[in-house]
């Protein structure tokens, strides 16, 4: 029975303890212990807790955890924010544990190599939660551009506009924030709330079922509509060694929260998907539909948790491993160094609209509206970004959007 300690148990925790849980409810995994460092404020969870796991052991602090706990734990889920990732992913390691960490990987390419390096001196695994790429659908499209089944991959272009509004940048110290108390963050949208589809198009860009491409150019714009340090508006364009370009265009500055949306293209075909259960259509040269297929019933949240046990017991790497989720953070690294800054998008182009009601899905904690929420958009960016889609994934620049500013196209040096 694999033993299991968490680092916190508040918002996206959640979805781990649950994946636990259902893992504990067929005897394969047990929760022994978990870092709390406000137990004021999650009384009633931890009495939750309690209830499924009554000897569970409660810490303060991860260094209490280690020192306490020992050789007692051979896995140790961190569901924290991306600053704290890099810390505790190498800490753990280096005593010794598995790792399951959320996605992304953390803030920097520095960051990550730390990870990585600590990961292969240990010997153990270090996981990232980027578990879309386990879905039947992306899985299903890996295999056709592997298999070469429509012939050579040429692009992958996709898009999405998420709704956030400035409560969603309340929520924490370092929401919208390029760093917090010394640590990159990089926080956007490409890097937490949509980063799973960039690493979608990386990971289908990857020659085998468990490499991502690693680019070797990189294009990129970031603006700004809320009041914030970071980005709420973005897009990155990449090519890789194989010649595929990938493209992603993104906005928490909309009225709607629509897609993300992708297209496949290759020589002798394409691909559709949507994120709405990933449902795909095949389609060969001439436009003739040869297959549809979606992500049925499929655990979502539960795949990177079940694959990270079996590769644990089978000592191997799980699919989305360290060196699988580097790639992304190279991307947004050099987006930030292409985009040559974070552009302010002039009040003439914004409207502002009241918040009324908390629209955020995925977070177990209420968060409280207040009158002086708002709802800050790029006025017609729902029709532009439509229209960069359907002409093979446009930048902003690219659209002629008055309020855009052209980036640099940077090689990357990197292996």
């Amino acid at each position: 029975m694999t033993r299991i300690g968490i680092i916190g148990i508040g918002g996206f925790a959640q979805r781990h303890l649950a994946s636990i849980q259902e893992c504990g409810e067929k005897g394969l995994c047990h929760l022994e212990a978990a870092v709390i460092r406000s137990t004021e404020k999650y009384v009633a969870a931890l009495a939750d807790l309690k209830k499924t796991w009554p000897d569970l052991r409660v810490y303060l602090t991860l260094d209490e955890m280690i020192k306490a706990e020992g050789d007692g734990l051979d896995l140790v889920t961190i569901p924290t924010g991306i600053p704290s990732h890099r810390e505790y992913a190498v800490a753990c390691l280096n005593r010794g544990y598995h790792v399951l960490c959320e996605k992304p990987a953390a803030g920097t390419i520095e960051d990550v190599l730390a990870m990585i390096e600590a990961q292969e001196k240990s010997g153990k695994i270090l996981a990232i939660g980027f578990q879309h790429m386990f879905t039947p659908s992306i899985q299903r499209i890996k295999k056709i551009a592997i298999n070469g089944d429509l012939g050579k991959l040429i692009s992958l272009t996709s898009t999405a506009r998420w709704k956030r509004t400035s409560m969603y940048y309340n929520r924490n110290s370092w929401a919208g924030c390029l760093e917090d108390e010394g640590s990159f963050v990089f926080d956007s949208p490409i890097q937490n709330a949509t980063a799973h589809y960039l690493q979608n198009l990386l990971y289908l860009a990857g020659p085998t079922r468990y490499e991502s491409a690693l680019p070797v150019t990189i294009y990129g714009e970031n603006y700004h509509a809320q009041n914030i340090e970071s980005a709420d508006t973005q897009y990155i364009r990449c090519t890789t060694a194989e010649g595929v370009s990938l493209s992603f265009a993104v906005t928490h500055a909309t009225e709607e929260v629509d897609g993300p949306y992708l297209e496949c293209l290759f020589e002798k075909g394409r691909i559709t998907w949507s994120k709405d259960n990933g449902a795909c259509t095949v389609y060969d040269g001439e436009g003739k539909i040869l297959e549809t297929f979606d992500n049925g019933d499929s655990p979502l949240f539960r795949s990177v948790f079940d694959d990270t046990l079996q590769a644990m017991k089978e000592n191997r790497k799980p699919l989305s491993h360290i060196g699988n989720a580097y790639q992304h953070t190279v991307c947004i690294n050099y987006l930030y160094k292409a985009s040559e800054g974070i552009w302010d998008i002039p009040d003439e182009y914004l409207g502002h609209n009241e918040v009324t009601e908390e629209p955020y899905l995925g977070y177990s904690e209420n968060l409280a509206i207040s009158s002086e929420e708002e709802n800050t958009v790029i006025k017609g960016i729902d029709e532009a970004m439509k229209s960069m889609y359907e002409k093979g994934g446009q930048s902003f620049f690219e659209a002629g959007l008055p309020w855009a500013r052209k980036g640099k196209t940077l090689d990357v040096s990197l292996k």
